[in-house]
C-alpha cells in the first residue's frame, strides 16, 4: 500500500495548505515516508510503502515532468528499452516511457497501479488506473482546478467543510444495489474507472479507455486442451506477478485457489524464480469447522518457500503491534 495526491490550480500557484492536508491524511499509507513538492500550478505528494532498498527517496522527476503514484509493475522489459541503461526505478521507467510515447505507453505498463504525471511546461496532468482497478484513484473538481488522491479521506481533509452525501449512492448501498460506476458516497467526488486515463488541462478534461476485456481475441478451444491451456495461463500470470522487483507474499488458505498459486510458483523454481523472493502466509483459525491447517501443512511440506502462520485476533489495534 502507498498513496499519492495532486492539487492543480489553473488560476495561481496553489497554497501548500491543501496538499499538506492531503499528505497528512495518507501518512499511514507510507511507512517509508511522505514527500511533497510544489511545481508551479501543481502540488504533488506521495507516500511510499518501501524504499526499494535505497536509503531514501524523492519524487520521480524527468525534465518538466513529475510522477507520483501507487504502483507495482510486474514486467518492465519493454519500458526498460525506452529508458537509459541502469534505470530500474519503476516510476522513472514510466516517466521515460511517457516521454517517448505519450499516452501510448499504457500498452507497455502491466501491473497494479495508479499514477499521475504533472507537466509544468505544458500545464497538463495525465493520470491512469490499472486494468481491473486494484488501485483506487479519486477525483474532485474545484472551482479553479482539479484534485486527485488515493482515498476520499484525502480529498475530504482538503475541503473547507464536510462534503454532502450523494443520496443516490447511499440509497443504492442501503438497498444492496450498488452499480460499479464512477460515483462515490460524496457529492463532487468521483472515481477514475479501471482501464481509464484522464488528461486535465485548463481547456477541460478528457477521459479515455485504454483496454477492454471484451476486445480480447476469442479462439476456438478443443475441450481436451483446456487443462493444459489453463495451467499455462495460470503459470504465466504467476510468473508476471513474481517478476516485480519486490518480494511477494501470497495468502495460503489451504483451498484450491491459493494452493494452485503456490504450486504454479513452485513450477517456476529454481530456473525462473528465486525461492527467497516468494513467501506464503496462512491465517490459522481455531475450531473444528474452520481450521484448515491440515491442508495448509500438506502444501507447505512440498514447497521450497518460506512460510508463516498467524492466528487472527479480534481486539484493540494495539494488540496487533507485534503481529
Amino acid at each position: 500500500m502507498g498513496g499519492f495526491a495532486v492539487d492543480i490550480d489553473w488560476s495561481a500557484d496553489p497554497g501548500r495548505d491543501v496538499i499538506d492536508a492531503m499528505a497528512d491524511a495518507m501518512a499511514y499509507r507510507g511507512p517509508a515516508g511522505v514527500r511533497v513538492a510544489s511545481l508551479g500550478a501543481g502540488d504533488v505528494a506521495e507516500a511510499r510503502l518501501h524504499r526499494d532498498g535505497s536509503a531514501g527517496w524523492e519524487i520521480a522527476r524527468l525534465g518538466s515532468m513529475a510522477l507520483v503514484g501507487d504502483l507495482r509493475l510486474w514486467s518492465t522489459g519493454d519500458l526498460c528499452s525506452l529508458a537509459p541503461t541502469g534505470v530500474v526505478d519503476q516510476r522513472m521507467l514510466v516517466l521515460h516511457g511517457f516521454a517517448a510515447l505519450g499516452p501510448r505507453v499504457m500498452d507497455l505498463i502491466d501491473g497494479d497501479f495508479t499514477f499521475a504525471i504533472w507537466d509544468t511546461d505544458h500545464r497538463a496532468l495525465y493520470a491512469a488506473r490499472d486494468r481491473i482497478g486494484v488501485k483506487p484513484l479519486w477525483l474532485q473538481q474545484t472551482g479553479t482546478g482539479i484534485r486527485l488522491a488515493s482515498t476520499t479521506a484525502q480529498l475530504i481533509a482538503a475541503s473547507p467543510g464536510p462534503p454532502q452525501p450523494d443520496s443516490l449512492s447511499v440509497a443504492r448501498f442501503l438497498a444492496d444495489d450498488v452499480p460499479y460506476d464512477d460515483r462515490s458516497f460524496y457529492v463532487g467526488i468521483t472515481r477514475l474507472m479501471p482501464s481509464h486515463t484522464i488528461l486535465a488541462t485548463e481547456a477541460g478534461n478528457r477521459t479515455d479507455r485504454y483496454w477492454d476485456v471484451t476486445e480480447v481475441e476469442e479462439r476456438p478451444i478443443d475441450p481436451a486442451d483446456i487443462p493444459d491451456q489453463f495451467r499455462e495461463h495460470l503459470t504465466d500470470a504467476v510468473r508476471r506477478r513474481l517478476s516485480a522487483s519486490t518480494r511477494t507474499v501470497s495468502h495460503l488458505s489451504g483451498g484450491l485457489d491459493s494452493s494452485s498459486i503456490a504450486a504454479s510458483a513452485q513450477l517456476l523454481t529454481p530456473h525462473e524464480l528465486d525461492p527467497t523472493a516468494f513467501v506464503t502466509a496462512s491465517a490459522i483459525v481455531p475450531g473444528p469447522e474452520s481450521d484448515e491447517s491440515v491442508w495448509i501443512d500438506a502444501i507447505v511440506a512440498g514447497q521450497p518457500f518460506e512460510h508463516r502462520d498467524f492466528v487472527p485476533r479480534i481486539g484493540p489495534i494495539d494488540d496487533y503491534v507485534e503481529d
